[in-house]
């Protein structure tokens, strides 16, 4: 599940914490205007991988917070020639999506319909057998959205670091915990206020056996029963349950923002489920449980994991964990020049080895993204 959702909630969650917004400086006295400054700082970033074509990335801001410098997300340099680009680039897919769900030209208005419809096609009893995570024009059109929507995500940030909401009431330690998750990783892992948590108990008792069981059991299927199901992005949520039947107890609180926590109410017309946005999205799950090694290499990543290990996907490098899967079995012997391992996963449904043409893992490194393995 993509992160502009999970930015946009932290905001609306910061801005309603007992903040006064749009108060004169009579009724409410700001902090420091100096608290956070937006600068101007462009800076290439090296196109490589599958995306290369399509059009050239750079930073081109950054705030400054506590005398200490953080990027913010890359963006196309002409996101209207990129958009032209990739559309010709992938056009079978694209002309795909835009038949079977009757979607208007893909715009700048329309290309979150084909992200959903792009994910939505897994699902559909009708999906092309050549339509797998490792297809060519399906790894292009992900990457080429995972940097198109950073020109969102970057000014949902710029509007969390105005400083006309901010009073002499805002919390430091809230600001810091919420720029660790609404950043980019890369930013924000050089700064001296890595935002820490506690995690003993996350941290313990689990037992590896049980979430294998677990993951081997729903990979392709859907626990309803006691889950709810995202139809656009449900890796996260799965990756929960695993950790949940692998015997970790949950950390609850109140706020969507904190913990990590699903509960469901059931109604006579059917249940409710709430989800912390630790137990739903793929970037959030893993800065909270913790991200302890990386490579871009698929030798490398496959030589650092073993059965039990939540591990999880940077498609671009560019500072957010787009996906998650959990590994159930790694063969002990090289083949291609790695180790094959077994991923059981959602958003597409499956239990497969990373050799295998329905799983794209293996393609992660040489299309230009990162590896990270969470919790150990």
């Amino acid at each position: 599940m993509k992160k502009y959702l999970t930015i946009m909630i932290l905001l609306v969650t910061f801005l309603n914490l007992g903040i006064t917004v749009f108060a004169t400086d009579s009724e409410c006295p700001k902090i420091s205007d100096d608290i956070i400054t937006i600068v101007d700082e462009y800076r290439p970033v090296d196109t490589y991988g599958i995306i290369s074509d399509v059009g050239t990335i750079s930073v081109k801001k950054q705030i400054i917070f506590q005398n200490n410098n953080y990027d913010l997300y890359c963006t196309f340099d002409d996101p209207n020639k990129a958009m032209y680009e990739i559309s010709n680039i992938v056009s079978n897919l694209i002309n795909l999506l835009k038949a079977k769900y009757s979607l208007e030209e893909l715009s700048n208005n329309t290309w979150k319909d084909y992200y959903n419809a792009m994910y939505e096609l897994f699902d559909d009893n009708e999906c092309p057998e050549w339509y797998t995570e490792s297809n060519i024009e399906f790894r292009r059109l992900s990457s080429f959205f995972d940097i198109y929507e950073n020109e969102e995500k970057n000014l949902e940030i710029l509007s969390y670091c105005d400083t006309s909401y901010m009073t002499a009431s805002t919390d430091l330690e809230d600001m810091k915990t919420n720029l660790f998750y609404a950043l980019p990783y890369s930013s924000v892992e050089k700064s001296p206020f890595i935002y820490q948590i506690d995690l003993t108990s996350i941290e313990k008792g689990f037992d590896t056996g049980k979430g294998i069981a677990y993951a081997e059991k729903w990979a392709t299927s859907k626990n309803t029963d006691e889950y709810y199901y995202f139809s656009h992005g449900d890796c996260a949520n799965f990756t929960s349950q695993i950790l949940e039947n692998g015997g970790v107890a949950q950390e609850v609180y109140d706020d969507e923002a904190k913990g990590w926590w699903h509960t469901v109410t059931s109604h006579w017309y059917g249940n409710t489920h709430k989800h912390s946005q630790a137990w739903s999205f793929a970037d959030v799950f893993s800065r909270y449980m913790g991200v302890n090694y990386t490579t871009t290499s698929n030798s490398s990543f496959s030589s650092n994991i073993k059965a039990g290990d939540f591990i999880a996907t940077d498609k671009t490098n560019d500072g957010d964990w787009d996906h998650m899967g959990f590994v159930t079995e790694v063969k002990s012997t090289q083949t291609n020049g790695y180790y094959d391992y077994k991923v059981a996963q959602h958003t597409s449904d499956y239990l497969a080895w990373a050799s295998s043409k329905d799983n794209g893992w293996d393609n992660i490194g040489n299309d230009g993204g990162k590896y990270g393995r969470v919790r150990r």
